[in-house]
């Protein structure tokens, strides 16, 4: 073996070892919550029917959208030799673009290298989307966006990695990274595997468990929406005074922020028609209501929706 063999060989093992090193060092790597597309709550299928940044959230979990008559479906394909699920975007609409907000994302990445890699393709070989960054306390954002490039698609599954310095001009702990990525024209396209990390080398996608992402985006969003036959949230209680009943339990995991609550269908068993709940407060994990109503009761089992996303 040649000594010119022997250093081509060397070099190649290093590079192999440092991103290796960089792989297993990172823990929890990716900054992105549901990068791969495993937690719908909202159902498997959505469509946004004006422009803005209200009601944005239509149904995979923390990837929002901006455009009228744009549409979030799931999918599943195979990438690389995996089968994933995948988003797709899809419409009729000129802002088709989705967005996920980082929570406290200005403090996490502002001032370092950061590298972003996904998998994407679109319904004709033309396509162009671009990506940028914008950092605000709100989805809208209240600082410009940062430009992290472009990407030309094709109708096939092709990884992308981008690395690149985030330079918000105002550090801020309160302030949201929001991550965009748009269509620059009226295609379709599809994304899978997104993923967001500290550092200049793009890892391997991170796998987490279904549970553990999805007890990430109950942070923010939790259905527990009553089904017969299925999930049922119960409640129990005993009468405090005359006719109120106070009845409490616990969210999954804690929630980001105080969230705003809808109740959902409920079935009873000597509960009448005109059962109301009333909000006490939150404490911590715990929520707190009061069903007022008249004439005796045995049980009732209902559900609830609990929205407290950035």
């Amino acid at each position: 073996m040649t000594k010119a063999r022997e250093n081509s060989d060397y070099t190649g093992l290093a590079a192999g070892i440092v991103a290796g090193d960089t792989a297993a060092r990172a823990g929890r790597k990716n900054l992105i919550i549901n990068g791969g597309f495993d937690v719908w709550q909202r159902g498997t299928s959505g469509t946004k029917a004006v422009n803005g940044w209200a009601s944005g959230y239509i149904a995979v979990d923390r990837w929002h959208t901006y455009g009228a008559d744009t549409t979030q479906t799931k999918s599943s394909s195979t990438v690389g030799t995996d089968l994933v699920n995948t988003l797709k975007i899809s419409g009729s609409g000129t802002n088709k673009l989705c967005t996920h907000a980082i929570e406290n994302g200005s403090r996490l990445i502002s001032g370092k290298d950061v590298t972003l890699s996904f998998y994407i393709r679109a319904t004709t070989a033309t396509e162009s989307l671009s990506l940028n960054a914008r950092f605000g306390t709100s989805l809208a954002g209240d600082s410009g966006d940062l430009s992290i490039g472009t990407v030309t698609t094709t109708t096939s599954w092709v990884k992308h990695a981008i690395s690149f310095n985030v330079t918000d001009p105002s550090v801020n702990t309160t302030r949201h990274a929001m991550l965009r990525i748009a269509s620059s024209a009226e295609e379709d396209f599809e994304i899978a595997q997104v993923q967001l990390e500290l550092g200049s080398v793009a890892t391997d996608f991170e796998h987490r468990s279904y549970g553990e992402e999805l007890a990430l985006c109950q942070r923010y969003y939790t259905n527990m929406e009553y089904q017969k036959g299925g999930s049922v949230l119960g409640f129990t209680g005993d009468v405090t005074s005359g006719s109120s009943y106070h009845l409490s339990f616990s969210f999954p995991t804690q929630m980001r922020a105080t969230p705003s609550l809808t109740w959902s269908s409920w079935v009873s068993v000597g509960f009448p028609a005109n059962v109301t709940f009333q909000e006490t407060g939150v404490n911590g994990s715990n929520y707190y209501a009061t069903a007022i109503q008249s004439g005796a009761s045995k049980y009732f089992l209902g559900g609830y929706i609990a929205d407290a996303e950035l």
